[in-house]
């Protein structure tokens, strides 16, 4: 069975048996700081856990 999502930050496939990756919801906020009942999905690979750096990916994609 193939999946059909991919890294957010890669482009790559993600694989139905890649153990490492994750997928992240995170809600969209209004100016007071409630839920606005938008959720963003982001697919992360093992690839990109691995390498310690998704906390800085994510920083800068929120900042742009």
């Amino acid at each position: 069975m193939s999946s059909h999502r991919k890294c957010t930050f890669t482009k790559r496939p993600i694989l139905s048996d890649e153990k490492g990756s994750v997928q992240l919801y995170l809600a969209e906020l209004t100016q007071e700081g409630r839920a606005s009942g938008k959720v963003k999905i982001l697919d992360i690979c093992e690839s990109i856990r691995a390498t310690g750096k998704i906390d800085e990916l994510l920083y800068e994609m929120e900042s742009n």
